[in-house]
């Protein structure tokens, strides 16, 4: 049977929902109840099984997928299982509005207007005991930029301050890095501590 996805879709095969195991350095296995709250741990990457033939961008960044290519999403995509029919067990359907990046070839490619930004945490100090910054602006390094960041000011390496409630947390390739979008970045800083 062959399969051609129509709408706004791509269509991913992830190994499993939730990142439900975690490895000691002695090589023991923990396993974590992940049924609490599913969506902190859920499996936010897959592999490219179907793309749909006409996907409509809420930004044009003049990419294609590619079936195979390794692509980073929303962690609310574990939702959206699809029926064996669409050719394996694992199947689940992502909107393009909803990829963040792709990896091809061991390169990464930010698709639409999505960046990746390297934490530099920000802490209050009360004695010894460090807390978490109440402050309304987050500092941080560009990682991973696209097609428009030039254009709006900023590059790779650059040290940025973004909106408070722009840092959502993401393993990418095995590094912890924040997605966000241009728009939430409010300008460039030197000297980040």
């Amino acid at each position: 049977m062959e399969i051609q996805p129509i709408g706004s879709f791509v269509y991913v095969e992830i190994e499993k929902e939730e990142e439900n195991t975690h490895v000691l350095d002695d090589g023991k296995v923990l396993y974590l109840d992940t049924s609490y709250d599913r969506y902190v741990n859920a499996r936010q990457y897959g592999t490219v099984k179907y793309i749909s033939k006409s996907i409509r961008k809420r930004v044009d960044d003049g990419y294609s997928l590619k079936k195979g290519d390794k692509v980073y999403f929303h962690h609310f995509c574990i939702d959206e299982k699809m029926a064996s029919e669409f050719g394996g067990e694992n199947i689940y359907k992502v909107n393009y509005e909803q990829i963040y990046c792709f990896v091809r070839d061991g390169k990464i490619t930010m698709t639409m207007d999505y960046v990746l930004v390297e934490p530099v945490q920000l802490e209050d100090k009360i004695g010894r005991i460090y807390i978490e910054s109440k402050e309304s602006v987050k500092r941080g390094k560009v990682k991973h930029t696209n097609q428009f960041s030039k254009d709006d000011g900023f590059k790779n390496g650059d040290e940025i301050l973004f909106i408070k409630n722009a840092n959502y947390d993401m393993i990418i390739e095995g590094e912890r890095l924040f997605r966000m979008r241009n728009s939430e970045i409010l300008a460039k800083t030197e000297g980040i501590e």
